[in-house]
């Protein structure tokens, strides 16, 4: 019988996206992880804002977006729709 069930309706297979959010979740730990001691540096922070300050902004915001609006309707397009449809 092949992974997918053959077409019996008690054998539905879903597979979970656990090793993508694994993994993103490891980058976002590791990333926050690495730019720690960047943070703790107050003599850097103190001296004043660099001309670029305002990219980590733009970084957070996008990020979020992408969090907020991206994922839903991407799990909505590929996924919902498809096992909803002809209802």
């Amino acid at each position: 019988m092949s992974p997918r069930g053959g077409g019996s309706t008690e054998t539905l297979y879903h597979p979970l996206p656990v090793r993508r959010l694994l993994l993103a979740g490891l980058v976002c730990l590791s990333t926050l992880l690495a730019a720690t001691p960047a943070g703790a540096a107050t003599g850097v922070i103190a001296q004043g804002r660099p001309w670029h300050y305002w990219l980590a902004f733009v970084f957070v915001i996008s990020a979020a977006a992408v969090l907020v609006v991206a994922l839903p309707v991407g799990y909505y397009l590929r996924v919902w729709r498809l096992r909803h449809r002809g209802r």
